[in-house]
């Protein structure tokens, strides 16, 4: 937690996107547990 807590103060977690078993557990309230955090880099492309 302390990791995304410095990311967050330089800035550096506007481009990720939290997802995978832990993301659905605590956001969406599934029963699913996982041990590890996912996170995926966005970027928006203009097509």
């Amino acid at each position: 937690m302390e990791v995304l807590q410095w990311l967050r103060s330089k800035g550096s977690l506007r481009p990720l996107v939290f997802g995978g078993g832990t993301m659905l557990r605590l956001c969406h309230e599934m029963p699913r547990y996982s041990l590890d955090m996912d996170f995926w880099f966005y970027k928006e492309v203009d097509y």
